[in-house]
């Protein structure tokens, strides 16, 4: 992931190593004072790392089991990895749900509950945060006119992880038919539909197949 002009190699479950691989190329076009390679015991996935303004929102899991979770991909180290590297950003780091046999009860990464879209509104699962204060701060920080609440089954369904391409028009599932209209009628935005709901069984949705290569 990337966040300001640094690429970030992250440390990721043995089950999607071979994924970096697909990358080589993109690292190879990168200069190497711009890449940060983490330590080994510091584990963290871009979808739990949203940059916003000047906000770098980290999903994290700060459970004493945390290693016994699959779902758990962003520890402790790694964020304070990260608040050394950019200490510029205000980081808020956020303790995310963990569950790995019932999808209602737990979040795979932090933009699978909360995602800001636009320049000021966000997409948000109230329950995937462990503490209530975590998701009050999101409201306090957007204002509540401002976040789309999701329900427990649209979080399933992925509904929090669409995409911003600009900051009017969003990539969307075709079948989120409330959220489409709420970003259209209420928001303004410009919604491009396209059929994606496949991928969601695989944990993740448009936001987690993405990867921004260059921040302003």
């Amino acid at each position: 992931f990337v966040v300001e002009d640094k690429m970030i190699i992250s440390n990721i479950i043995p089950d999607r190593a071979d994924e970096q691989e697909a990358y080589r190329k993109i690292f190879e076009q990168v200069a190497w004072r711009d890449i940060i390679n983490l330590p080994e015991s510091a584990h963290v996935e871009g979808g739990d790392v949203i940059v916003w303004n000047d906000f770098l929102f980290v999903g994290v899991s700060f459970s004493e089991d945390y290693r016994m979770y699959k779902t758990a991909r962003t520890n402790e180290y790694a964020l304070e990895i990260l608040k050394e590297y950019f200490p510029k950003k205000r980081i808020i780091d956020l303790d995310l749900i963990k569950n790995d046999k019932d999808p209602y009860r737990g979040i795979l990464h932090l933009d699978c509950t909360f995602n800001p879209v636009g320049e000021d509104k966000c997409i948000i699962y109230k329950n995937g945060f462990v503490d209530e204060s975590d998701y009050r701060l999101i409201i306090d920080i957007f204002g509540e006119e401002n976040c789309f609440h999701v329900n427990d089954d649209e979080m399933v369904e992925m509904f929090p992880n669409i995409f911003s391409i600009a900051p009017d028009v969003i990539v969307s599932d075709g079948s989120f038919t409330r959220l489409n209209n709420h970003l259209r009628d209420e928001w303004g935005f410009t919604v491009e539909e396209i059929p994606y709901r496949e991928i969601s069984k695989m944990g993740g949705l448009l936001r987690c197949s993405t990867m921004p290569l260059v921040r302003d």
